[in-house]
């Protein structure tokens, strides 16, 4: 049996915090977005600028590091502060799920994204439509290991990161 401990940690140090008061004049302002459906581009439609904030929230790489001797570390850099929500499933197949909800894919994400590491045999990215739309990222974990998850979020970078190592 797989067992998987998750320690969450969140960067502190590089928050800033903005006070006071903004006066926004918003147009109504059409947008033009491009809808994808199981790998097949199916239409172009028009969003209200009250969905271009949605529109603007996007993973924009996810990056692998199998060689740290810290553990093997995956990076997802975002356009803006928002991690995801992460869970853990364990048995003879396991992985970690992290679903960002109302946020889109940079095209250039693969659907498949092979790690072959220790611990991370891939990684496998997913976009589900409304009425829930969220972009989800797996983890597709080594069986019969003790893991150790850190998460660790860097609001300066807009990164959110997943170090897996061994339990020790």
């Amino acid at each position: 049996m797989t067992c998987i401990r998750i320690r969450q940690i969140i960067s502190k140090t590089r928050r800033v915090l903005l006070l006071g008061f903004v006066l926004l004049l918003v147009e109504q302002i059409a947008l033009f977005d491009t809808i994808y459906a199981a790998g097949h581009r199916k239409k172009s439609v028009m969003i209200s600028q009250k969905d271009s904030d949605t529109a603007s929230r996007k993973i924009l790489s996810i990056n692998a590091d199998i060689t740290s001797s810290s553990g093997e570390t995956i990076d997802i850099v975002l356009t803006g502060n928002f991690p995801p929500v992460a869970q853990v499933i364990e048995g003879d197949s396991p992985r970690i799920v992290c679903d960002f909800p109302d946020v889109r894919m940079a095209r250039t994400i693969q659907r498949t994204i092979g790690v072959n590491g220790k611990y991370i045999l891939q990684i496998r990215t997913g976009i589900h439509p409304p009425p829930e739309p969220k972009s989800r990222i797996v983890l597709d974990l080594a069986p019969n290991h003790d893991y150790e998850v850190e998460q660790l979020y860097y609001e300066k970078d807009n990164r959110y990161s997943l170090i897996i190592r061994e339990k020790s």
